[in-house]
């Protein structure tokens, strides 16, 4: 049979072409269907995600650091402030466009961006350009620079990826501009600000310093932290393809909120002679630890305070171990300059007066087989001025005796001890004082406590009952901020001086007043804490220095020697305290409060007088039974020594 052939006309022909037509249109308008839906699905459903995503790679929201405040002296004298930083930042969108990957890498290596782009993969393309930009860090910062590469693999989703801090601006223009000939971005600026001390060891342990992320961490920068630190602001900024801000389209900001500024009492002029002092002591003694502490006795006003060990501000260099503020944080046993304590209380509550004639058993005393006291010295009958010009431990024994152990208990806790005086500092420590109805106190303890043994004190705690003395009875709270200001100058703050209670009488605290003018003159224990033309009152220390634990006794030739006084003596303006642990012994002379402490409180003492423009009031230095009118006969003792 013959079959036709089909042609270009015929039915056959003409039905595929239909098929064919038919089919690409139902494909087309599937296409179509699906184009929508999916359009309908990011326009609509997904709007928001996909805005957001499509804001992230054009915008940035900017932190706006704010300042935190300076801390000045009592004269305005800037003690820390801020120097403005940049922080360096790896902005991960940047690093991983591809546009900006070749141009980058197209720089580096000589080639076409085009040529590149077909040669790698998008991620070859983004992990050569990363290890680019790494080197390039590690390069200009020598190793300072984190890995750049191990951070974008360990944050992944991580867009802001903060490298290095506290770079200096000259530093960091220099860098930018090296990147910019490079035509490499992903790596951006970002303003900052870091801690400048313009003396970045002198008063170190007051100060403090912050960590990373500007927190106060010791001294007046952590107790004084929330009035300090300031609320970081943000700005919301548009970037172009190479990654610089376009600053036309700039949107949202919120201002950053400073920090306010800390006025100190401290006055850095006696700080500066309290740290030479405190150096001068290092080099001659060789101690384990050194505290000088100075304040104003009739406001409680702290001029200057200093330590050894110190610490570097800038650096943190030095002993790890020694940045806590030893003057507030450490306990001592004080000796002998705690008999103030017991003299006062006696005189106070009528028990002794200062006619009293105690007879010290020429410098050995047995009560009991637990009670044995010594004196340095033997002495026979003293009045209570002659047991503190003397420093009779016996004598100061048979006065607290006097007082009773209930009621010496009562006035050294009201002097302050065994409680946190609340200076405004941290790491403070409270003491210890024993109660006669704790199980801790025995027999022999009242003739511990009675010369400054079995008690615990702080160097401000010792230093504020002399003080009290000082200024008619008065214990005063020991303050460090004076105010606080806004950067206007503005005051928000002022801090007035507190009056905690009244622990002595008047008449009391002129008594104690008159023998510790004794305690300094021909005869006294601190001949060597005398000045002359000035009146000094004081009184010297000298404890043997515990071993740990305490329970296993004292060393026999370590001792911790201590001078407290204040001058002038007939209207005090300044009170002041040394204390030196373990000084070693020089040539001569034994190391007793007497011969190391007394002298370098004289020392700041006189320097002192000469700062404050405070004149002379004496004629002579030393008063002695031939010259009685050198100095006023309501501060003289009763019965000079002989």
């Amino acid at each position: 049979l013959h079959t036709p052939r089909a042609t270009d006309d015929s039915p056959i022909v003409e039905k595929t072409i239909q098929f064919r037509s038919w089919f690409i249109v139902v494909l087309f308008l599937l296409a179509l269907g699906g184009l929508g839906f999916r359009l309908h699905e990011v326009q609509v459903k997904q709007h928001e995600r996909f805005a957001e995503l499509a804001q992230s790679e054009r915008s940035r929201k900017v932190p706006l650091p704010s300042k935190r405040g300076s801390i000045f002296d009592r004269n305005r004298e800037t003690l820390v402030k801020n120097e403005p930083v940049l922080h360096v930042v790896a902005d991960r969108n940047l690093l991983e466009n591809l546009r900006i990957c070749a141009r980058g890498l197209s720089k580096a290596k000589g080639i076409a961006s085009r040529q590149l782009v077909q040669d790698f993969s998008e991620e070859e393309l983004r992990d050569r350009y990363a290890a680019l930009v790494s080197g390039k860090l590690d390069k200009f910062f020598k190793g300072e620079s984190p890995n750049l590469l191990k951070l974008l693999a360990d944050r992944p989703n991580q867009v802001r990826i903060p490298l290095l801090r506290n770079v200096r601006y000259e530093d960091a223009q220099t860098f930018a501009e090296s990147l910019r000939e490079e035509r490499i971005a992903g790596i951006r600026f970002e303003d900052g600000v870091q801690r400048f001390y313009p003396n970045p060891r002198y008063l170190s342990h007051v100060l403090g310093y912050t960590n990373s992320k500007y927190e106060g961490q010791e001294g007046i920068e952590k107790s004084m932290d929330t009035v300090l630190k300031g609320k970081d602001g943000y700005r919301v900024i548009e970037v172009g393809g190479n990654g610089e801000e376009i600053a036309a389209y700039r949107g949202q900001e919120v201002p950053a909120v400073d920090g306010k500024n800390v006025h100190l009492t401290v006055d850095m002029g006696l700080q500066m002679i309290v740290e030479r002092a405190l150096d001068q002591a290092v080099a001659e003694y060789s101690p384990e630890k050194v505290t000088i502490i100075f304040m104003d006795p009739f406001t409680g006003e702290i001029l200057a305070m200093g330590n050894r060990p110190d610490y570097n501000l800038a650096t943190r260099a030095g002993d790890a171990n020694f940045r806590r503020n030893l003057a507030i944080s450490d306990r001592y046993e004080p000796g002998s300059t705690f008999k103030l304590v017991t003299l006062a209380a006696a005189y106070d509550s009528r028990s002794v007066s200062e006619r009293d004639v105690f007879f010290c058993h020429d410098g050995h005393y047995v009560e009991s087989r637990s009670v044995t006291i010594r004196d340095h010295h033997p002495y026979g009958e003293l009045t209570p001025p002659q047991i503190i010009v003397k420093s009779s431990n016996i004598g100061s024994y048979l006065i607290a005796k006097e007082v009773g152990a209930r009621r010496l208990y009562d006035y050294t806790k009201a002097f302050g001890f065994g409680q946190r005086t609340g200076v405004g500092l941290t790491g403070e420590t409270s003491g210890l004082v024993l109660n006669p109805d704790s199980k801790n106190w025995s027999a022999p303890t009242l003739s511990r406590v009675a010369m400054g043994y079995s008690i615990d004190m702080s160097a401000l705690q010792m230093l504020n009952a002399v003080c009290t003395i000082a200024n008619g009875g008065q214990l005063m709270r020991p303050h460090i901020v004076q105010r606080v200001t806004n950067d206007a100058g503005g005051t928000i703050e002022e801090r007035r001086p507190e009056a905690i209670r009244r622990v002595i009488s008047e008449e009391t605290a002129a008594m104690v007043r008159r023998t510790m003018i004794g305690v300094t003159l021909d005869g006294g224990t601190a001949t060597r804490a005398a000045i002359e033309g000035y009146s000094v009152a004081g009184k010297t220390g000298t404890a043997q220095k515990p071993k740990t634990p305490r329970s296993a006794g004292y060393w026999n030739n370590r001792y911790v020697v201590s001078f407290t006084g204040f001058l002038p003596a007939e209207n005090p303006k300044i009170a002041g305290i040394v204390v030196v642990d373990d000084p070693a012994k020089k040539e001569g002379l034994p190391s007793y409060g007497g011969t190391v402490a007394a002298p370098l409180f004289r020392e700041v003492a006189e320097r002192a007088m000469r700062h404050y423009g405070i004149e002379p009031s004496l004629v002579r230095r030393k008063v002695t039974r031939s010259a009685p009118r050198s100095i006023s006969a309501e501060f003289l003792p009763v019965s000079l020594p002989r």
